[in-house]
């Protein structure tokens, strides 16, 4: 199996995953990570978007939308996306 059948394969099983649990932000983070490294950013912004809502603190999915904006060419949000990570990381998810 070639890297990107892995990918499709990952893809397939955490779709169904967030179908069967859409409240399960590691599943939308993870699903977010699979569609970055397919070069689909704004799938990728929008799973990242999805976990940043349902955990503000996760500061790894502020990073991954960071990433997935910056890569779409979208480099507002990924500025607010990456001040929130940048927050997270110096004071803490419990401030």
């Amino acid at each position: 199996m070639g890297q990107q059948d892995q990918h499709n394969n990952n893809v397939a099983k955490l779709q169904e995953e967030v179908r069967r649990e859409p409240l399960n932000e590691k599943a939308h983070y993870l699903l977010g990570q699979e569609y970055l490294a397919q070069g689909k950013y704004l799938a990728a912004a929008a799973e990242f978007r999805r976990c940043v809502e349902l955990n503000p603190e996760f500061e790894d999915a502020w990073r991954g939308l960071a990433q997935a904006y910056r890569s779409a060419g979208v480099e507002k949000e990924a500025l607010v996306a990456e001040n929130e990570a940048e927050y997270l990381a110096k004071h803490g998810p419990w401030l």
